[in-house]
């Protein structure tokens, strides 16, 4: 029933399953858990004078032993919950990448942010230490003023960040 609720965009009766007890490691016939079936690009088209950009948050739940979701504890989320730091600070996320040991933030600006297990260097914080809440990754900040470029596209893998900017 869980699998089917996402599937079929029904968000309100996954997280009553959710909060009923289902089971969230549970995979189907595909091998796919319900989140997998979620885990896709998507593409507003739309002229700004329609979207309100300014009022995007991001909301979180899972597993979160990697540090992945956002949030300041590394608990599991049962159900959707706000990424406190980008409301408070009044940035505007418009895509997230997410993947098993880290996520990554592009906001209109074109500033990128990153959580998550930092090994490897896959954070891009000049460092392998894990990061709870996003961080801005300040590189991408050096090449966005020194050079007038800004990231205008992410792609995340398991160990790897990638950025696309405009030039």
């Amino acid at each position: 029933a869980l699998h089917y609720s996402v599937f079929y965009g029904r968000i309100d009766n996954t997280i009553n399953l959710i909060k009923a007890g289902a089971n969230t490691s549970l995979l189907d016939y595909d091998y796919m858990t319900y989140i997998d079936h979620v885990i896709r690009d998507t593409y507003i088209e739309a002229s700004s004078e329609i979207l309100d950009i300014e009022t995007y948050e991001v909301y979180t739940m899972g597993e979160n032993t990697n540090g992945s979701l956002g949030h300041s504890q590394s608990t599991a989320k049962k159900v959707p919950e706000l990424i406190d730091i980008f409301r408070r600070d009044s940035i505007c996320i418009k895509k997230v990448k997410m993947d098993k040991y880290h996520t990554l933030f592009l906001s209109n600006t074109g500033s990128v942010y990153s959580c998550g297990f930092g090994v490897g260097g896959r954070l891009g914080h000049d460092n392998e230490e894990p990061v709870l809440i996003p961080k801005l990754i300040m590189t991408m900040e050096t090449i966005k003023e020194a050079e007038q470029d800004r990231c205008i596209d992410i792609a995340i893998t398991r160990d790897c960040s990638y950025f696309l900017t405009e030039k």
